[in-house]
């Protein structure tokens, strides 16, 4: 996944030059062998975003107490997803595009962070 550490952050971008937090979300899920469901290959199905961030029903899974590899942080109040990757979460900065950051730094600024693991 470092080759996708330092690609720009662009709204709506869907790789593989710039990302938003959704779209890189999806493409960890793949590399990882997981077709996350919501997602369309090559595209988001932003309806399916919109509930997820509307707080109704969402398709990522079981939500988890104790997170490992490949389960997503979710913030529903913000609409910000990011992935768990050896311990650091991979997700999209408006500023410094995609990065690794301490989960203890995620979770301070995404308090309502809730973890998922994708269902298959």
């Amino acid at each position: 996944m470092n080759d996708l550490i330092g690609k720009p952050y662009r709204l709506g971008a869907n790789g593989p030059d710039a990302y938003d937090c959704w779209s890189l979300a999806a493409e960890v899920a793949r590399r990882r062998g997981v077709n996350p469901p919501g997602f369309e290959v090559g595209g988001l199905n932003l309806d399916a975003i919109r509930a997820m961030i509307d707080g109704s029903r969402h398709n990522l899974g079981v939500e988890v107490d104790t997170p490992q590899d490949g389960d997503v942080l979710l913030s529903l109040r913000l609409g910000h997803i990011g992935t768990l990757l050896n311990g650091m979460v991979l997700h999209t900065h408006r500023k410094a595009g995609v990065v690794f950051e301490r989960v203890e730094s995620f979770r301070l600024k995404y308090k309502d962070a809730a973890a998922y693991r994708w269902s298959l």
